[in-house]
């Protein structure tokens, strides 16, 4: 599965996109900020670890 992450723009600054080689994001932050406090140190070694292990349930994910 394949994410792209969007910041919204400033309502201002808004344009539509008509470029088919841009891919749609699939998930939106207000702003860079709110996503770099997402990517902290310990929530990148969480989605690593899920990544290496593929838990398919939570409890898998705590063991």
């Amino acid at each position: 599965m394949r994410t792209v992450i969007g910041n919204f723009p400033p309502q201002s600054n808004r344009r539509a996109v008509d470029d088919a080689n841009v891919p749609t994001p699939t998930v939106w932050f207000v702003s860079w900020r709110q996503l770099s406090s997402l990517l902290s140190d310990e929530n990148r070694a969480l989605l690593r670890l899920m990544q290496e292990w593929q838990p398919r349930t939570v409890l898998e994910l705590a063991e």
